[in-house]
């Protein structure tokens, strides 16, 4: 990533702090108006829903301008230098979008998936992928794609997608269920004192917090027991076990795996209360809602509607106590955790919704008529002994 794309992702972040801190009332509007000035804006700022739909649209733009060249050269029999060439052009065109005040806005990241897309495709053709060799080359070049490309530019879906690719790849190998363990553990140790360093921009710390949740959920679906007895891991190398000799799970090997399942929520919600992280409670929530869904296939404790309603009262009403018991500690907190707002605000930028029912009401509010024979003189005002006009 170019430093001036750095700096300027950097200033996006300290203006949103800013206006979260404003949100919370931690400063004045005239020291918002002080970081803001010190910190100016140099790319245009637009609602998540306006830069979802810019993303749609170009996608669809771009796919169809190149579907329509395709289908010209139908005639032709090699397809993989057009799609290299598109690929090249399209990441061309990425850099400059980056670097202009349209990053950010949707349309630099239609332009770098499509230019990944049709890099892929020509990989592909190139490789003439068939059978198991031809298919672990191509995911070999998605993960290094897709690190190359978060790494480039910034895009953290870029990051989880060549992580899961890299997972996948490594499913492709002998002792991949231990593999998977080994490298989602040493991958979450080199990542977690990272996710935080100033050193990295931004963009390139939600690439790695975005790796680091592919890691988790690979050590999840390792130590899973449902995962354990249906070999999922295993067959991503050899996808159909018919015919093969598989022999049954030692019940040691599977009380192991239930007490890692049991175990793999409670670590993460304690590791994200004690580090005050998000993402750390995130993936404990899921993983607990993944291991009480496997104890509920492994014991089918009554019927299937009343297990689900019996697991959300129990979430909301923990949730519920959660907030009431933080709400009424001493100073409202707990070790760093409280239940008023924090320093966060909404996404900057013109709400679509905003932008048109702004619009219908400035059409449709009336006109003030000119009040004739007004005229506006100044006044006065005083008294303790200061004096001025307006």
């Amino acid at each position: 990533m170019k430093r001036a794309w750095a700096d300027a992702a950097r200033v996006e972040e300290v203006r949103e702090a800013a206006r979260g801190w404003a949100h919370a009332k931690a400063i004045d509007p005239p020291t918002l108006s002080a970081i803001e000035a010190a910190y100016p804006e140099t790319r245009l700022t637009l609602h998540p829903a306006w830069r979802v739909l810019i993303f749609l649209l170009a996608n669809v733009a771009i796919g169809a301008f190149f579907g329509g060249v395709f289908m010209a050269m139908r005639g032709m029999e090699q397809f993989q230098w057009p799609a290299l060439i598109f690929a090249v052009v399209l990441a061309v065109a990425t850099e400059f979008l980056r670097g202009s005040r349209l990053a950010g806005t949707g349309a630099d990241a239609a332009t770098s998936f499509q230019s990944l897309s049709f890099f892929m495709v020509a990989v592909a053709l190139f490789l003439d992928v068939r059978g198991d060799a031809g298919l672990t080359i191509l995911l070999a070049f998605a993960t290094a794609a897709g690190v190359l490309a978060a790494w480039r530019w910034g895009f953290w879906f870029y990051a989880l997608a060549g992580a899961v690719c890299g997972f996948v790849l490594i499913g492709r190998m002998p002792y991949a269920r231990l593999t998977w363990i080994v490298v989602a553990v040493l991958l979450m140790a080199l990542l977690w004192p990272r996710l935080d360093r100033a050193a990295f921009a931004p963009p390139h710390r939600r690439s790695l917090a975005a790796v680091f949740a592919v890691s988790a959920a690979a050590l999840y679906a390792a130590v899973n027991l449902f995962a354990l007895d249906r070999l999922f891991i295993e067959r991503i190398r050899i996808p159909s076990m018919t015919g093969l000799d598989i022999r049954p799970l030692s019940p040691a090997l599977r009380f192991a795996a239930a007490l890692a399942m049991a175990a793999f929520p409670v670590v993460f919600l304690l590791w994200g209360i004690r580090s005050r992280r998000r993402l750390l409670l995130g993936i404990g929530i899921a993983s607990a809602v993944l291991s009480a869904a496997t104890f509920r296939y492994y014991f089918p404790i009554g019927p299937r509607w009343l297990w689900l309603t019996a697991c959300g009262a129990v979430l909301i009403g923990a949730a519920l106590w959660a907030n009431r018991w933080l709400r009424d500690a001493a100073g409202g907190a707990w070790r760093g955790l409280t239940a008023a707002p924090l320093y966060t605000v909404d996404a900057g930028g013109i709400s679509p919704l905003g932008a048109i029912v702004g619009a219908h009401v400035a059409a449709g509010a009336p006109h003030e008529q000119d009040r004739s024979g007004f005229t506006g003189g100044g006044g006065s005002f005083g008294g303790g002994g200061a004096s001025g006009n307006y």
